[in-house]
């Protein structure tokens, strides 16, 4: 759960958050982040930076 302690930790303000595990190929979460434009690079650069993530993205909505 080091990208939920990282969210926390920074501030950013989480709509939804959801977790699925699998033990054969690994976990996935997706979360909704409360972020400006600006803020989106960071953190999406903060999240890639953790070894534990292999795929970090924002959707256009």
């Amino acid at each position: 759960m080091r990208v939920v302690t990282v969210l926390r930790a920074r501030g950013y303000v989480v709509r939804d958050l959801s977790v699925d595990v699998q033990e054969a190929l690994g976990s996935e979460i997706r979360a909704t982040v409360v972020v400006t434009g600006q803020q989106v690079d960071l953190l999406l650069e903060r999240l890639r930076r953790l070894p534990v993530v292999v795929d970090a993205r924002a959707d256009d909505l």
